[in-house]
């Protein structure tokens, strides 16, 4: 992964930027992703969507009294799609009698992937790691300081 010039801060083991400049276009991009997150050792999970999980994962662990991890973290292009697919891994895991309240469920972490899966096959969802979320950021930032020379450049010639 080109993780070589971007700047980060580990929020629950993973790199999330920390630049001014790469959260605004982290924002612009739109990514959302759909988690998994409980206490350390095991125990139930809460389903949730974000479209900023080191914001949301420092909430949570602000409210619980044990030290929180993130089981599965799978990122999608947008609000809609991340809506979408924690709605569909809260039927799953219903379905399976597995819910014990609002959005926390009562699931070892194999059949928390598991539903991640199927929710993501049955509907046909575009998801990503956390892993390609950085490189499709870094393709991005790429392309924009590219236009942004070939403008300056453009301008320059012309002058």
């Amino acid at each position: 992964m080109a993780e070589e010039n971007l700047k980060h801060d580990l929020a629950y083991g993973l790199p999330f930027f920390r630049k001014q400049s790469d959260l605004k276009l982290f924002s612009q991009l739109g990514f959302a992703c759909v988690y998994a997150i409980g206490p350390e050792g095991g125990g139930p999970v809460k389903i949730g969507w974000t479209e900023n999980p080191k914001n949301r994962y420092a909430q949570l662990q602000n409210a619980h009294w044990k030290k929180l991890e993130i089981r599965e973290i799978t990122w999608t292009v947008g609000r809609p799609l991340a809506i979408r697919l924690e709605g569909e891994i809260h039927k799953i895991l219903k379905g399976a009698g597995r819910h014990l309240r609002g959005e926390w469920f009562d699931v070892p972490t194999n059949l928390v992937l598991g539903a991640f899966q199927v929710a993501t096959d049955r509907h046909n969802i575009p998801t990503f790691t956390h892993d390609g979320m950085i490189e499709r950021f870094m393709e991005a930032r790429d392309m924009r300081a590219q236009a942004l020379a070939k403008r300056v450049l453009g301008e320059s010639q012309a002058a």
